[in-house]
């Protein structure tokens, strides 16, 4: 996109469900493709895999969590997806092949990418995207927990109405973003 000097393109990020055709947007972002029938999706990344972190210097005198409960006995950090979403986001898990909710009772609770910078700080345990994380799982910045029950979630889809009449400024945003 860089050699296209008069596309002007607006992103608006926010964590919360949006109807794109109601809010006029011309297209959205998501995990996974479960959309209405009449929207498009187009893959724009591989699958999220999630990661349990916390920082060496959190963790000096602690027990290491061996076990999804042994978090309850852990300050942690968790996220809600927006002020009008309500409730704090469960962490998911997996153990034998099912699907793993954890219900945390966070000490504090962010709604954005703050979580990686409190786990950073030695504050806490929080649970972020691994994609995020991964200079500092190599430098030893943080440590992964519970690496054994980490789940993997379906790709980003890029996803738009089915509608016809999308402009070429349009499609080569979707062409440059296919995975």
């Amino acid at each position: 996109m860089l050699g296209y000097a008069l596309i002007r393109v607006e992103i608006q990020a926010d964590n919360s469900w949006a109807d794109i055709v109601k809010q006029s947007f011309d297209m959205g972002c998501r995990l996974g493709d479960d959309l209405a029938k009449e929207m498009i999706a187009v893959k724009i990344s591989p699958p999220l895999k999630m990661a349990l972190i916390a920082s060496p210097k959190y963790l000096i005198g602690k027990s290491i969590p061996k076990q999804i409960k042994d978090l309850d006995k852990h300050r942690l950090v968790g996220m809600r997806i927006s002020v009008q979403h309500g409730t704090e986001l469960p962490w998911e898990f997996t153990q034998k092949g099912k699907m793993i909710k954890y219900h945390s009772q966070s000490q504090f609770i962010i709604n954005n990418q703050l979580c990686k910078q409190a786990a950073l700080d030695g504050l806490d345990i929080t649970w972020i995207a691994r994609v995020d994380i991964e200079k500092e799982l190599s430098s030893g910045g943080l440590v992964e927990l519970l690496a054994d029950f980490a789940i993997t979630y379906d790709s980003f889809y890029l996803y738009y109405p089915s509608r016809k009449g999308h402009s070429n400024v349009f499609k080569l945003i979707i062409d440059e973003s296919k995975c």
